[in-house]
């Protein structure tokens, strides 16, 4: 088989698939002002906010692209049209899976094979938001992987701005170096 057959039968034997809807103009006002909301609240959360008080916590100081009492309507309506049609953005999973304690395992074990996941790579590692490092040491202390490789550059980061800090990669403990 060639290589697209390849990963095309693996994406569809492994992955989850999901369709999305787009925000209509009559839901939100298309601007660049919106986009620097969206930004500003997908930051937000990639820091662990978790509902309305969190993000009114963290917002202070942040270019909110817009003036804070408007950002916080808009996220409260963000929220609910999130909630009513069914989308969700990538912070979204990531507190889910903290939330429910959800570990990456093997789909199917063969009768050989535990259900443990063998290897688990999680590349720019020194990019990891706060959320995500919860989630990477849940997983890790879960007994669920049996290797974990981490690759990054402390020297490298560059998203501060939604929590990512070098030192999750400087003082996370590794077997070897």
């Amino acid at each position: 088989k060639g290589d697209e057959e390849i990963f095309r039968e693996f994406f569809e034997e492994e992955m989850s698939w999901y369709s999305f809807t787009t925000p209509s103009e009559e839901d939100f006002e298309i601007s660049s002002s919106g986009a620097k909301m969206v930004k500003a609240y997908n930051d937000i959360r990639a820091l662990g906010a978790q509902n309305i008080g969190d993000v009114a916590e963290l917002s202070h100081g942040r270019d909110l692209g817009c003036p804070r009492p408007d950002f916080l309507e808009f996220v409260a309506r963000w929220t609910i049209w999130k909630r009513e049609t069914g989308n969700r953005q990538h912070n979204d999973y990531i507190a889910y899976v903290r939330k429910h304690g959800l570990v990456p395992r093997r789909l199917v074990a063969d009768e050989e094979e535990s259900d443990r996941l063998k290897v688990l790579v999680i590349d720019e590692f020194q990019d990891l938001s706060p959320l995500q490092y919860e989630v990477y040491t849940m997983w890790r202390d879960s007994g669920s992987i049996d290797r974990i490789i981490i690759a990054g550059d402390a020297a490298q980061s560059i998203y501060g701005f939604n929590g990512a800090n070098p030192d999750y990669l400087v003082r996370t403990h590794a077997d070897e170096t």
